[in-house]
């Protein structure tokens, strides 16, 4: 297969002895996925352990639930090319992005690679969209922001431990993008205020819908960003509505 084998999945069943392995790197230690249970609940298998053979890799994709990821190489070498969030309709062109063969699990990634990545290698095509590569080698840990579309080709036989965590600093910029219900949003907005105070504090221009909208909302609903409290959970929140609706 052309594809990278994704083993284990390093969540709550794996064996201990696994997680027991590795340790996170210290600068993605910070999910906001992991602030409570019912937010983890909604990506809840988001580590990998992955091995892949030479020339499999990955097609064009960007990580999902407005997540970006880590990558920490044991063995090989992977190679890595990035395109920048907010290309317009001709940049995704360029890039190869406007092909659904290119997009597809189905499409052995070496097809782009051996197809589309000359034309951008070999000239100034890939400088004007802000194509980014590298080439990651054994030891090295790579992290790929929320909403920057890449590729991989695995080199040589590879083995490597890799993530999905939407930290903090990024919280507000992929915030207009998440469509959880309005209650939910509210919450997460102060769970995460809490768990990390330069959150709850106001941004220069407040827009409707934004994050520090549904931290205020989710206050006037009863929920705490204060250190060491909780307020109100989502169920009493649920119930003091209801009995208001009732009294009407």
């Amino acid at each position: 297969s052309s594809a990278e084998l994704r083993g284990a999945q390093v969540g709550p069943a794996s064996p201990a002895q696994l997680k027991e392995d590795y340790q996170v790197p210290l600068f993605f230690r910070d999910d906001c996925y992991s602030v409570s249970g019912q937010a983890r609940h909604t990506f809840p298998n988001n580590t990998f352990f992955i091995a892949g053979a030479a020339r499999s890799g990955t097609v064009l994709h960007i990580d999902p639930n407005h997540t970006g990821a880590w990558n920490s190489l044991l063995c090989g070498r992977k190679r890595w090319v990035l395109f920048p969030p907010g290309l317009d309709a001709a940049g995704m062109e360029t890039c190869g992005l406007s092909k659904d063969e290119y997009l597809s699990k189905m499409t052995p990634p070496t097809r782009w690679w051996k197809e589309h990545y000359p034309l951008l290698s070999e000239t100034d095509a890939g400088r004007t969209v802000g194509m980014v590569e590298c080439i990651q080698e054994a030891g090295e840990t790579i992290f790929v922001p929320a909403g920057w579309w890449h590729a991989v080709l695995n080199l040589d036989l590879t083995i490597a431990i890799t993530a999905n965590p939407l930290p903090p600093h990024s919280l507000r910029a992929v915030w207009p993008r998440m469509e959880w219900p309005a209650l939910f949003l509210a919450k997460f907005a102060c769970d995460c205020a809490r768990a990390w105070p330069f959150l709850a504090v106001k941004e220069t221009e407040v827009v409707e819908g934004d994050f520090w909208t549904a931290m205020e909302q989710g206050r006037r609903w009863g929920f705490s960003i204060e250190p060491g409290t909780e307020g109100l959970s989502i169920e009493e929140v649920l119930d003091t509505q209801a009995g208001a609706l009732a009294q009407e």
